[in-house]
């Protein structure tokens, strides 16, 4: 059942090194004035260099931040309290495209994807921009295996918070008419859908569970 539009962006801080703060919040404020009232962080971390070397984008407890971010340690943070002062929604990433697949190694991403949310779970939960989590992995609804991998990570992500889990796969032309109770997500904002002669209602509106 759709309930709703999600009017959204995804946000991604890896690389943007020459931007301040202070670019960061005209580009909330820009975002806003065109109707944008959803963030999405696409990753709280950057593993491009393995799991053992994870660098976190906001102030963390399990790993140091990039050194690209030195004296701007706050940065997450200040883009959060910007969201809160403009009225608009944050989900938070709770996964890293470079972590383990979870397909594979679903336990392990389990593992990881639970310290991340604890963590931020502490810093960002009680402010009004928060939305809820985003799977960062891009899972895709016609296979069986991440199908498999995201019936156990929603469940150990439930057990520590109740709040909206979204994701955002790839369509394709073998999505699964059952996606939403076959993994108990609460959104779906379909991704890279053009050309598949899928119809709007797919492709534009997220899908919500009733």
């Amino acid at each position: 059942e759709i309930h709703e539009r999600l009017v959204g962006s995804e946000m991604c801080i890896r690389d943007r090194r020459s931007l301040t703060p202070d670019h960061w919040r005209q580009m909330l404020h820009d975002m806003a004035a065109i109707g944008i009232d959803t963030l999405i962080f696409q990753q709280g971390t950057d593993a491009r260099e393995g799991v053992e070397n994870t660098r976190a984008y906001y102030p963390s407890a399990n790993w140091p931040n990039p050194d690209w971010m030195r004296g701007k340690e706050r940065l997450y943070s200040e883009i959060i309290e910007e969201a809160d002062a403009l009225g608009m929604k944050v989900f938070h990433a709770i996964y890293s495209m470079y972590w383990p697949d979870p397909a594979t190694r679903t336990a392990e991403a389990i593992t990881l994807a639970v310290r991340l949310l604890l963590e931020l779970q502490e810093l960002y939960a009680a402010h009004p921009s928060f939305a809820g989590w985003y799977w960062t992995y891009e899972y895709p609804p016609s296979s069986p295996a991440g199908r498999d991998a995201l019936q156990k990570i929603v469940p150990a992500v439930r057990k520590l918070s109740e709040a909206p889990f979204l994701i955002a796969p790839n369509a394709d032309r073998s999505m699964c008419a059952t996606i939403l109770q076959d993994i108990d997500v609460d959104i779906i904002a379909y991704q890279d859908s053009v050309g598949l002669g899928l119809s709007l209602i797919h492709i534009s509106e997220p899908t919500r569970r009733s």
